[in-house]
This record gives C-alpha cells, sequence and structure tokens, in this order.
C-alpha cells in the first residue's frame, strides 16, 4: 500500500522541476527542430518508404538467394539505396 507523506511530495515536485529544467535545455529544443524537419520532408519520407518496402521484399525472400538470381539483385538493391541519398540527407545538420 502506497503512503502518500511529505517526502513522496517532496519527490514528485523534484520531478517535476527536473522535467520541466530538462525540457528548456538548448539540446532539446534543438531535438525537436531537427525532429520537425525530418518528419516534415516529405522527400526523405517518401525515400525512407521506399527502402523500407525494398528491405521487407529481401528480408522476405533472402532464404531463396542461393537459388534465386533475382534475390541478389533486390539485395543489391537494397545495399545500394541504403548508400545513396538517405544517408548524407539524414547526417545533414
Amino acid at each position: 500500500m502506497l503512503i502518500i507523506n511529505e517526502e513522496l511530495l517532496a519527490i514528485d515536485q523534484a520531478i517535476e522541476c527536473l522535467v520541466s529544467y530538462f525540457l528548456k535545455l538548448p539540446e532539446v529544443e534543438n531535438y525537436r527542430l531537427k525532429r520537425q524537419k525530418f518528419e516534415n520532408d516529405r522527400e526523405l519520407q517518401e525515400q525512407l518508404f521506399a527502402f523500407q518496402e525494398l528491405k521487407d521484399s529481401y528480408d522476405a525472400a533472402k532464404a531463396y538467394e542461393a537459388f534465386r538470381p533475382d534475390v541478389r539483385e533486390l539485395k543489391r538493391q537494397v545495399l545500394r539505396m541504403k548508400r545513396q541519398n538517405i544517408k548524407e540527407k539524414m547526417s545533414h545538420d
């Protein structure tokens, strides 16, 4: 059974102060701006979606890679796309 006393209230208040302080840090604001930019970049989101679909297709077929050359080509496409603009664009800013 939880007993609410002065110590528990003090801990709760300290947690609220700490969270409030943390949310005001410039690093947190910088993170929020970068995340918003990342989420609002339609081209990047489309590239990430296309990459994920390609990777999922490869993952579903990779057990047959030794028997199907088209799966090897799918793997090459995944690796090419992985090295492509997505990595560059995500590392900017």
